[in-house]
């Protein structure tokens, strides 16, 4: 049956109602353009065709298809289809083997890397527990030693009211510490730069020719103009720098080892080897011929090394030489505590004050510093240097009170951190040339806490509190200076603001350094 359009057979065959059969998207193809019988151009619609049902039959392929090249060719693209197929089946079973095989691999990998942590967790979890034991039985000998070998109190304890009053002021203090520290940022003030050092103005000789060494020196916060300097004949020069004059002078019989003055009077204390612990007050300044005389006087018939004045101003912490030290009340000069250890085979050497109020460095002459809880009345660490037929010589505290530095005859400095009792630097000095056995290393860390001043022989070393690298040394000319004559050294410093230090020596001589603008 074919199609009276196109003349090819019918695949789905219609009539039309002048008995015509055609293909039945030809036809309506035509009707949809013409609307008649493309046979009679009648009028013709859709609805008057009529479906003729026949037996489905394979439409038989033309003569062109049945050729035997064609066949051939037919044949042939079919097999390229096929191995073309085969080709990308073979390629993607490839790459799944190959992901399969990461896969396996990265799952060997992470099973041995988790029994290998696991295995490091065990171990970790067994040193963990061994310390543990360990640290509760060093805490128990701690203790023991505390209560049998270290603490003898030879007067009365610090009462409780007292440790509570003292540890309020602490947290106050340590409040008030940061709050300058955040002014001190807000107004954007400078740290010195020790490269800018120059030597402004110095003094003569305050001292006697027989005997001219300065042993210490501090100055009055109220008026920084006010310079006291204790000497190794037993006295003590007021120095003022406006005058360029000594106006007072106090007399004594021994060296002077200490000494401390009072942040909001003219009131000075000062201590010698004899023991003797004297206060002074100025009422005036103008220049006398005579000497001061004390307001109050201690002998304690032992050397003092350190007089501490403690931040709240009414308390007053004396180290002796003998490994004691006591606690006093600045009002009523009454002493609240005496602590000393009952092994005396070594002695101090020299102290210095947490800025916090409760912690006490002592310096050991078997190169250890003891760090004493005051209100707990207690040694809370040691720290120890490498070699023990050696003397502390030095000690300072950071100005954040985290951190401090100790001094060593064996020519170490060891910087620690007071969190986790560690080293976090040693700097080792060159004392080689060091000209007399009674030059020392002292430290000194700067108002802004972003130095530590190292002072030994004529030298200052300048460590940077940042990375506690070097950050330069200077050499001190020290004035008439004799390489032949061993008295020839510094013996302290003190900064008087924050770009002004002023540094003493053996020749009895203070000289002031300003930082150069």
């Amino acid at each position: 049956m074919f199609c009276s359009i196109t003349g090819q057979i019918t695949v789905e065959p219609v009539c039309s109602k002048n008995g015509y059969i055609f293909e039945k998207s030809a036809i309506e193809k035509h009707i949809e353009i013409k609307g008649t019988c493309p046979m009679t151009n009648q009028p013709l619609t859709k609805n008057d065709l009529i479906p003729i049902n026949l037996t489905k039959v394979t439409q038989p392929r033309t003569l062109k298809q049945t050729s035997i090249p064609q066949l051939l060719n037919q044949l042939h693209n079919e097999w390229d289809t096929f191995v073309l197929e085969y080709f990308n089946v073979k390629k993607a079973l490839q790459q799944t083997r190959e992901e399969l095989a990461r896969s396996f691999y990265e799952f060997d990998a992470s099973s041995r890397v988790i029994a290998r942590l696991m295995e490091e967790k065990d171990s970790l979890k067994s040193q963990l527990e061994e310390l543990q034991s360990k640290n509760q039985v060093s805490k128990e000998n701690q203790e023991e030693q505390n209560l049998e070998n270290i603490m003898e109190v030879e007067t009365n304890q610090i009462s409780k009211e007292m440790k509570k009053e003292l540890e309020d002021f602490s947290l106050k203090l340590a409040q008030e510490h940061r709050r300058k520290r955040r002014e001190l940022k807000k107004k954007q003030i400078k740290p010195i730069d020790p490269k800018k050092l120059s030597l402004s103005k110095s003094t003569n000789t305050l001292f006697k020719k027989d005997k001219p060494q300065i042993s210490t020196i501090d100055f009055f916060p109220k008026n920084s103009d006010l310079i006291i300097a204790g000497g190794i004949d037993g006295n003590c020069q007021i120095y003022d720098r406006k005058k360029e004059s000594i106006i007072i002078k106090t007399k004594g019989d021994y060296p002077i080892t200490s000494i401390t003055t009072h942040p909001n009077e003219l009131l000075f204390i000062t201590g010698d080897k004899k023991g003797n612990e004297n206060f002074y007050q100025i009422e005036n300044l103008k220049q006398k011929k005579g000497f001061l005389n004390p307001i109050h006087s201690y002998n304690y018939e032992n050397e003092i090394i350190g007089i501490q004045l403690h931040p709240d101003e009414k308390h007053l912490i004396t180290s002796f030489k003998d490994v004691s030290w006591r606690f006093s009340d600045m009002e009523t000069k009454t002493d609240l505590g005496i602590y000393s250890q009952k092994k005396k085979d070594f002695y101090y050497t020299t102290s210095s004050l947490h800025p916090d109020g409760l912690l006490l460095a002592e310096g050991v002459s078997n190169n250890v510093v003891e760090i004493w809880e005051i209100h707990n009345e207690l040694i809370a660490a040691k720290f120890e240097h490498n070699l023990k037929d050696y003397e502390i010589k030095s000690v300072a505290f950071s100005n954040g009170g985290i951190h401090f530095a100790s001094g060593s005859l064996d020519s170490s400095v060891k910087i620690w951190d007071l969190r986790y009792q560690t080293v976090l630097s040693e700097i080792n000095l060159d004392l080689s040339n060091q000209k007399s056995k009674e030059s020392k290393p002292f430290l000194l860390f700067d108002p802004t806490g972003t130095f530590l001043f190292i002072f030994f022989n004529n030298k200052i070393k300048i460590i940077s509190t940042k990375n506690w690298s070097e950050f330069s040394e200077i050499k001190i000319k020290i004035e008439n200076e004799n390489e032949k004559n061993l008295d020839n050294f510094l013996t302290d410093a003190k900064f008087l603001s924050f770009h002004e230090l002023a540094l003493s020596n053996s020749k009895g001589i203070i000289e002031f350094y300003n930082q150069k603008k």
